[in-house]
Protein backbone atom coordinates (compact mmCIF):
# COMPACT_ATOMS: atom_id res chain seq x y z
CA UNK A 1 0.00 0.00 0.00
CA UNK A 2 2.95 2.41 0.73
CA UNK A 3 4.22 1.88 -2.72
CA UNK A 4 0.88 2.65 -4.27
CA UNK A 5 0.49 5.77 -2.14
CA UNK A 6 4.02 6.91 -3.10
CA UNK A 7 3.27 6.64 -6.79
CA UNK A 8 -0.15 8.18 -6.29
CA UNK A 9 1.32 11.20 -4.53
CA UNK A 10 3.70 11.79 -7.42
CA UNK A 11 0.87 11.43 -9.90
CA UNK A 12 -1.53 13.94 -8.39
CA UNK A 13 -0.91 16.63 -11.01
CA UNK A 14 -1.39 14.15 -13.84
CA UNK A 15 -4.55 12.75 -12.27
CA UNK A 16 -5.98 16.24 -12.14
CA UNK A 17 -5.19 16.65 -15.84
CA UNK A 18 -6.82 13.30 -16.65
CA UNK A 19 -9.93 14.25 -14.66
CA UNK A 20 -10.14 17.42 -16.71
CA UNK A 21 -10.08 15.23 -19.85
CA UNK A 22 -6.53 15.93 -21.03
CA UNK A 23 -3.98 13.61 -22.63
CA UNK A 24 -0.19 13.96 -22.66
CA UNK A 25 3.24 12.82 -21.52
CA UNK A 26 6.17 14.27 -19.60
CA UNK A 27 9.46 13.34 -18.00
CA UNK A 28 9.35 13.91 -14.22
CA UNK A 29 11.58 13.41 -11.21
CA UNK A 30 10.19 12.08 -7.96
CA UNK A 31 11.19 13.03 -4.43
CA UNK A 32 13.98 10.43 -4.52
CA UNK A 33 15.59 12.01 -7.58
CA UNK A 34 14.51 9.17 -9.87
CA UNK A 35 13.55 10.03 -13.42
CA UNK A 36 10.31 8.69 -14.89
CA UNK A 37 8.51 8.89 -18.18
CA UNK A 38 4.85 9.55 -17.40
CA UNK A 39 1.92 9.28 -19.77
CA UNK A 40 -1.70 10.00 -19.05
CA UNK A 41 -4.97 9.70 -20.98
CA UNK A 42 -8.72 9.99 -20.38
CA UNK A 43 -11.17 7.55 -22.03
CA UNK A 44 -14.57 9.22 -22.31
CA UNK A 45 -16.40 6.03 -23.29
CA UNK A 46 -15.54 4.30 -20.04
CA UNK A 47 -14.97 7.46 -17.99
CA UNK A 48 -11.68 5.98 -16.92
CA UNK A 49 -8.40 7.88 -16.62
CA UNK A 50 -5.05 6.15 -16.92
CA UNK A 51 -1.70 7.40 -15.60
CA UNK A 52 1.35 5.27 -16.43
CA UNK A 53 4.88 5.76 -15.13
CA UNK A 54 8.05 3.98 -16.34
CA UNK A 55 11.59 4.56 -15.08
CA UNK A 56 13.61 6.38 -17.71
CA UNK A 57 16.44 3.87 -17.41
CA UNK A 58 14.21 1.09 -18.71
CA UNK A 59 13.72 3.01 -21.95
CA UNK A 60 17.13 4.72 -22.27
CA UNK A 61 19.37 1.73 -21.58
CA UNK A 62 18.26 -0.32 -24.61
CA UNK A 63 18.18 2.86 -26.67
CA UNK A 64 21.75 3.72 -25.69
CA UNK A 65 22.78 0.14 -26.35
CA UNK A 66 21.17 0.28 -29.79
CA UNK A 67 22.95 3.55 -30.60
CA UNK A 68 26.27 2.09 -29.44
CA UNK A 69 25.79 -1.01 -31.60
CA UNK A 70 24.83 1.08 -34.62
CA UNK A 71 27.94 3.24 -34.16
CA UNK A 72 30.22 0.19 -33.90
CA UNK A 73 28.67 -1.39 -36.97
CA UNK A 74 28.87 1.80 -39.03
CA UNK A 75 32.41 2.70 -37.90
CA UNK A 76 34.23 0.68 -40.63
CA UNK A 77 32.07 2.26 -43.33
CA UNK A 78 32.59 5.69 -41.77
CA UNK A 79 36.35 5.17 -41.81
CA UNK A 80 36.19 4.08 -45.45
CA UNK A 81 34.23 7.21 -46.33
CA UNK A 82 36.74 9.43 -44.51
CA UNK A 83 39.69 7.71 -46.22
CA UNK A 84 37.96 8.00 -49.58
CA UNK A 85 37.28 11.71 -48.98
CA UNK A 86 40.94 12.27 -48.00
CA UNK A 87 42.06 10.41 -51.13
CA UNK A 88 39.81 12.51 -53.37
CA UNK A 89 41.03 15.71 -51.70
CA UNK A 90 44.66 14.71 -52.26
CA UNK A 91 43.90 13.66 -55.83
CA UNK A 92 42.44 17.11 -56.53
CA UNK A 93 44.92 19.14 -54.51
CA UNK A 94 48.16 17.69 -55.95
CA UNK A 95 47.68 19.06 -59.52
CA UNK A 96 46.28 22.30 -58.12
CA UNK A 97 49.30 22.67 -55.87
CA UNK A 98 51.65 21.99 -58.79
CA UNK A 99 49.84 24.54 -60.94
CA UNK A 100 49.95 27.14 -58.15
CA UNK A 101 53.69 26.64 -57.58
CA UNK A 102 54.46 26.71 -61.28
CA UNK A 103 52.37 29.85 -61.82
CA UNK A 104 54.16 31.58 -58.95
CA UNK A 105 57.61 30.57 -60.20
CA UNK A 106 56.81 31.48 -63.80
CA UNK A 107 55.48 34.94 -63.05
CA UNK A 108 57.97 35.87 -60.33
CA UNK A 109 61.15 34.21 -61.60
CA UNK A 110 61.08 32.68 -65.07
CA UNK A 111 59.91 35.57 -67.18
CA UNK A 112 61.77 38.16 -65.15
CA UNK A 113 64.98 36.26 -65.77
CA UNK A 114 64.08 35.87 -69.44
CA UNK A 115 63.85 32.10 -69.11
CA UNK A 116 61.43 30.02 -71.14
CA UNK A 117 59.35 27.87 -68.80
CA UNK A 118 57.23 24.92 -69.92
CA UNK A 119 54.02 23.83 -68.26
CA UNK A 120 54.42 20.78 -65.97
CA UNK A 121 53.30 17.50 -67.50
CA UNK A 122 50.30 16.22 -65.56
CA UNK A 123 47.54 13.68 -66.13
CA UNK A 124 44.34 15.56 -65.42
CA UNK A 125 41.02 13.77 -64.99
CA UNK A 126 38.82 16.40 -63.38
CA UNK A 127 37.24 18.78 -65.90
CA UNK A 128 37.65 21.92 -63.78
CA UNK A 129 41.35 21.20 -63.18
CA UNK A 130 41.88 20.62 -66.92
CA UNK A 131 40.21 23.94 -67.67
CA UNK A 132 42.38 25.70 -65.08
CA UNK A 133 45.50 24.05 -66.53
CA UNK A 134 44.56 25.19 -70.03
CA UNK A 135 43.77 28.71 -68.82
CA UNK A 136 47.14 29.05 -67.09
CA UNK A 137 48.93 27.62 -70.12
CA UNK A 138 47.21 30.08 -72.47
CA UNK A 139 47.90 32.98 -70.11
CA UNK A 140 51.60 32.14 -69.80
CA UNK A 141 51.90 31.73 -73.57
CA UNK A 142 50.31 35.15 -73.95
CA UNK A 143 52.72 36.64 -71.40
CA UNK A 144 55.66 34.94 -73.09
CA UNK A 145 54.68 36.41 -76.45
CA UNK A 146 53.86 39.86 -75.05
CA UNK A 147 57.05 40.18 -73.04
CA UNK A 148 59.14 39.44 -76.15
CA UNK A 149 57.20 41.67 -78.53
CA UNK A 150 57.55 45.38 -79.21
CA UNK A 151 54.19 47.01 -78.62
CA UNK A 152 54.52 49.65 -81.35
CA UNK A 153 55.99 47.80 -84.33
CA UNK A 154 54.99 44.22 -83.53
CA UNK A 155 58.59 43.07 -84.02
CA UNK A 156 60.49 41.03 -81.48
CA UNK A 157 62.01 43.31 -78.82
CA UNK A 158 65.42 43.71 -77.19
CA UNK A 159 64.68 41.00 -74.64
CA UNK A 160 63.84 38.52 -77.38
CA UNK A 161 66.99 39.59 -79.24
CA UNK A 162 69.21 38.89 -76.25
CA UNK A 163 67.67 35.45 -75.79
CA UNK A 164 67.83 34.54 -79.47
CA UNK A 165 71.42 35.59 -80.07
CA UNK A 166 72.50 33.75 -76.91
CA UNK A 167 70.67 30.61 -78.04
CA UNK A 168 72.12 30.75 -81.56
CA UNK A 169 75.63 31.11 -80.18
CA UNK A 170 75.17 28.26 -77.73
CA UNK A 171 73.99 26.05 -80.60
CA UNK A 172 77.03 27.22 -82.63
CA UNK A 173 74.69 28.61 -85.24
CA UNK A 174 76.28 30.51 -88.16
CA UNK A 175 74.63 33.88 -88.73
CA UNK A 176 75.19 37.58 -89.27
CA UNK A 177 73.91 40.56 -87.33
CA UNK A 178 72.53 43.61 -89.15
CA UNK A 179 72.31 46.70 -86.96
CA UNK A 180 70.03 49.34 -88.51
CA UNK A 181 69.58 53.01 -87.64
CA UNK A 182 67.24 55.58 -89.24
CA UNK A 183 69.20 58.52 -90.58
CA UNK A 184 68.37 61.98 -89.19
CA UNK A 185 65.51 60.55 -87.18
CA UNK A 186 65.72 63.29 -84.57
CA UNK A 187 64.75 65.80 -87.26
CA UNK A 188 61.71 63.70 -88.12
CA UNK A 189 60.67 63.65 -84.48
CA UNK A 190 61.28 67.38 -83.95
CA UNK A 191 59.57 68.41 -87.19
CA UNK A 192 56.54 66.14 -87.30
CA UNK A 193 56.03 65.03 -83.69
CA UNK A 194 55.56 61.71 -81.93
CA UNK A 195 52.61 60.46 -83.97
CA UNK A 196 54.44 60.75 -87.30
CA UNK A 197 57.59 59.36 -85.67
CA UNK A 198 55.71 56.24 -84.62
CA UNK A 199 54.25 55.81 -88.12
CA UNK A 200 57.74 55.95 -89.63
CA UNK A 201 58.94 53.30 -87.20
CA UNK A 202 56.01 51.06 -88.09
CA UNK A 203 56.62 51.58 -91.83
CA UNK A 204 60.25 50.52 -91.44
CA UNK A 205 59.20 47.46 -89.45
CA UNK A 206 56.76 46.45 -92.21
CA UNK A 207 59.43 46.77 -94.90
CA UNK A 208 61.86 44.70 -92.79
CA UNK A 209 59.31 41.91 -92.47
CA UNK A 210 58.60 41.94 -96.21
CA UNK A 211 62.25 41.98 -97.28
CA UNK A 212 63.64 39.43 -94.81
CA UNK A 213 63.56 35.69 -95.37
CA UNK A 214 61.44 33.28 -93.37
CA UNK A 215 64.41 31.96 -91.37
CA UNK A 216 65.62 35.47 -90.46
CA UNK A 217 64.34 37.37 -87.41
CA UNK A 218 63.59 41.10 -87.20
CA UNK A 219 63.91 43.05 -83.94
CA UNK A 220 63.35 46.54 -82.69
CA UNK A 221 66.55 47.08 -80.75
CA UNK A 222 65.48 50.35 -79.13
CA UNK A 223 64.38 53.84 -80.19
CA UNK A 224 65.09 54.23 -83.92
CA UNK A 225 67.50 51.27 -83.95
CA UNK A 226 66.51 47.93 -85.43
CA UNK A 227 68.41 44.73 -86.04
CA UNK A 228 68.12 41.65 -88.17
CA UNK A 229 69.60 38.21 -87.54
CA UNK A 230 70.39 36.63 -90.91
CA UNK A 231 70.49 32.86 -90.73
CA UNK A 232 73.16 31.99 -93.28
CA UNK A 233 76.74 30.70 -93.38
CA UNK A 234 77.51 32.99 -96.32
CA UNK A 235 78.39 36.57 -95.42
CA UNK A 236 77.38 37.73 -98.89
CA UNK A 237 73.77 36.78 -98.15
CA UNK A 238 73.66 39.23 -95.22
CA UNK A 239 75.16 42.06 -97.29
CA UNK A 240 72.79 41.45 -100.22
CA UNK A 241 69.81 41.40 -97.88
CA UNK A 242 71.00 44.59 -96.17
CA UNK A 243 71.31 46.42 -99.49
CA UNK A 244 67.88 45.27 -100.63
CA UNK A 245 66.42 46.53 -97.37
CA UNK A 246 68.25 49.86 -97.56
CA UNK A 247 66.99 50.53 -101.09
CA UNK A 248 63.44 49.43 -100.24
CA UNK A 249 63.30 51.80 -97.25
CA UNK A 250 64.59 54.67 -99.37
CA UNK A 251 61.77 54.08 -101.85
CA UNK A 252 58.98 53.36 -99.40
CA UNK A 253 56.07 55.75 -98.96
CA UNK A 254 55.75 57.31 -95.53
CA UNK A 255 53.67 59.93 -93.76
CA UNK A 256 56.37 62.62 -93.99
CA UNK A 257 56.16 62.66 -97.78
CA UNK A 258 59.97 62.72 -97.89
CA UNK A 259 62.47 59.88 -98.36
CA UNK A 260 63.59 58.05 -95.24
CA UNK A 261 67.02 56.43 -95.31
CA UNK A 262 68.82 53.98 -93.06
CA UNK A 263 72.42 53.08 -92.31
CA UNK A 264 73.46 49.49 -91.62
CA UNK A 265 76.38 47.81 -89.90
CA UNK A 266 77.04 44.09 -90.36
CA UNK A 267 79.01 41.69 -88.18
CA UNK A 268 79.35 37.98 -88.93
CA UNK A 269 79.43 35.46 -86.11
CA UNK A 270 82.37 33.09 -86.17
CA UNK A 271 81.77 30.01 -84.04
CA UNK A 272 83.35 30.32 -80.63
CA UNK A 273 85.13 33.60 -81.44
CA UNK A 274 82.72 36.20 -80.02
CA UNK A 275 80.36 36.84 -77.20
CA UNK A 276 76.99 38.52 -77.84
CA UNK A 277 78.43 41.79 -76.56
CA UNK A 278 81.42 41.61 -78.89
CA UNK A 279 79.24 40.82 -81.91
CA UNK A 280 77.00 43.81 -81.14
CA UNK A 281 80.03 46.08 -80.67
CA UNK A 282 81.38 45.04 -84.06
CA UNK A 283 78.07 45.70 -85.81
CA UNK A 284 77.76 49.01 -83.97
CA UNK A 285 81.28 49.99 -85.07
CA UNK A 286 80.36 49.23 -88.69
CA UNK A 287 77.15 51.24 -88.29
CA UNK A 288 79.07 54.21 -86.91
CA UNK A 289 81.39 54.02 -89.92
CA UNK A 290 78.37 54.03 -92.27
CA UNK A 291 77.04 57.13 -90.51
CA UNK A 292 80.43 58.82 -90.70
CA UNK A 293 80.72 58.17 -94.45
CA UNK A 294 77.54 60.05 -95.27
CA UNK A 295 74.77 57.72 -94.11
CA UNK A 296 72.43 55.64 -96.26
CA UNK A 297 75.18 53.03 -96.49
CA UNK A 298 75.90 49.42 -95.57
CA UNK A 299 79.26 48.64 -93.96
CA UNK A 300 80.55 45.16 -93.09
CA UNK A 301 82.82 44.95 -90.06
CA UNK A 302 86.31 43.80 -91.02
CA UNK A 303 87.80 41.81 -88.18
CA UNK A 304 91.19 41.32 -89.85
Amino acid sequence: MKKMVYYWENSVSFVQKVISGKDGSKQVTNTRGEHYLTGYSYMASTRWGIVSQTPSTIVKEPLNHLIHQMFLQSLPMLLLIVLFAIGVAIFISIPLNKLAKFSEEATSLGYIKNEQMNMPNMKLVIYEVRQLYQHISNHLNFLSAAIRRDGLTGLANRRAFDLTIQEWMQNRHTFSLLLIDIDNFKCVNDTYGHVVRDEVLKSLANVMCKMSREQDICFRYGGEEFCLLVDSEKRGVAYAEAEQLRKAVEQMENVTGKPITISLGISAYEKGCQTPGQLIEEADSALYEAKSEGKNKTIVYNRH
